[in-house]
């Protein structure tokens, strides 16, 4: 695109805020990267989603994330390049998994996925070994994975509102957990009482 004009670049900033702004990512999508940079930067990262799809490269630096209320069935697995996230705010999609590619954030400490759709636990999540909070509340879970023993950082864990009959014995491992949320679920009373022993520590309420 050596021949960009003004004229050009309002176009394509005119689409990126049309009613059909993938086809302004579409477009550009195979521009070079600092050509992306220069002229459109601002106007792609205010659609956070397709920017995670056609530009992650412009997310790289992000430490927070946010995703929240954006009716999302399936998160990109472009989600792995963004390297520096801390914080990883899913909550209120319509995600029922989640991509491999999220085990890559290495330093991830915080991780929203309340008010979705998970019926099963997924197991990427047990790849977050630096993981500080997780929030799952108010999905349809019916157990958790073993995995959940991987994220020995833990300190907070909701597990609110779901459907969970049973809890894994490796919940022993997440000796940092000071508070576990497993409200409005059918998990027998023996195996809170057997967890409280094991994690005298933690907070349970239920």
């Amino acid at each position: 695109m050596e021949n960009l004009t003004e004229k050009d670049i309002d176009h394509i900033k005119q689409l990126i805020f049309s009613d059909t702004p993938e086809l302004a990512f579409e477009m550009i999508s195979g521009w070079d990267k600092t050509l992306i940079r220069q002229h459109f930067e601002i106007e792609c990262t205010l659609f956070p989603l397709l920017c995670l799809q056609y530009f992650p490269f412009l997310l790289e630096g992000y430490a927070k994330f946010n995703l929240e209320a954006r009716q999302i069935q399936a998160l990109p697995p472009q989600v792995g390049e963004l390297k520096f996230l801390d914080h990883l705010m899913l909550q209120d999609n319509m995600l029922s998994d989640l991509p491999e590619e999220l085990g890559q954030i290495e330093y991830l400490k915080h991780l929203n996925l309340s008010f979705n759709c998970f019926e099963v636990f997924p197991e990427v999540i047990g790849a977050l070994k630096n993981l500080r909070t997780l929030n799952m509340e108010h999905n349809d879970l019916g157990n958790i994975s073993d995995s959940i023993g991987n994220l020995r950082q833990l300190i907070s864990l909701d597990l609110n509102d779901n459907k969970i009959a049973h809890l894994p014995e490796t919940m022993a491992n997440l000796t940092q957990l000071k508070s576990l949320e497993i409200i409005n679920n059918p998990i027998p009373e023996e195996e809170i009482n057997q967890l409280r022993t094991q994690l005298p520590n933690c907070e349970i309420r239920h």
